[in-house]
């Protein structure tokens, strides 16, 4: 009788079993259902498929693409120096600079604003809240069935994430007072904290008002968009 869904009935067969193994989904059971019919000498034959063909197989078919990538390139008859300078460049256009505008002279207050937003420490206690409000999401929201419990935790959850989300709006103010509202828009990072902050503030309203499952949703999407404006950093 054919165990389980595969079977080396005939070659079809055997080449969609061993294309299962190849693929490290289900091999285990293969390779067991083998031994438990066949015996042990047999089952060597899976762990040396598996050694062969996934790695020694697939780093030549690997190895094989890439040099003939490069030599249609035209960079396999390159020197090692003119590699890294061709590598160079390519990382020198991908790279722009920052717009920061100036700082301004004018006012004081707008002065005082624009030292504490471009200080180091206040970009790392910026960053320090993105992590905090990530770490978040190592919790559970909410656990199924009905407690007092689940419904505290859910709610100091929700509390701290929404206190963090106004700490994140009166960054936004503070950057659009130092780099005025112009200013701040022309750099695309802001543009992006701006959005993220936008939804955050929807979030508490929602959160707040009808408080289901859809708005704890957006409270995660919410939290993971901000996280990902601190990983160019």
């Amino acid at each position: 009788m054919n165990p389980r869904r595969f079977n080396f009935d005939n070659i079809g067969n055997s080449m969609l079993a061993l294309f299962e193994v190849l693929s490290f989904k289900g091999w285990v059971d293969l390779r067991d259902v083998i031994i438990q019919k066949m015996g042990s000498a047999y089952g060597i034959y899976i762990h040396m498929y598996v050694f062969l063909g996934s790695m020694i197989g697939l780093t030549l078919f690997v190895g094989v693409v890439i040099a003939n990538y490069r030599e249609n390139k035209g960079t396999a008859l390159l020197t090692v120096d003119q590699m890294r300078w061709s590598d160079l460049k390519k990382r020198l256009k991908i790279v722009q600079p920052l717009h920061v505008p100036p700082r301004p002279e004018n006012s004081r207050v707008q002065a005082f604003i624009y030292d504490i937003v471009q200080h180091i420490y206040f970009k790392r206690f910026m960053a320090s809240l993105v992590l905090c409000n990530s770490l978040l999401l190592c919790v559970k929201w909410e656990d199924e069935g009905d407690c007092g419990d689940c419904e505290q935790k859910s709610d100091v959850l929700s509390s701290a994430s929404s206190a963090l989300t106004i700490c994140f709006v009166v960054e936004v103010f503070m950057k659009s007072i130092a780099f005025t509202p112009y200013g701040y828009w022309q750099s695309r990072r802001n543009r992006a904290d701006l959005l993220v902050t936008i939804l955050g503030v929807v979030w508490i309203v929602l959160n707040y008002v009808i408080n289901n499952e859809l708005t704890l949703t957006l409270g995660y999407v919410v939290i993971i968009l901000r996280f990902f404006t601190i990983t160019g950093k």
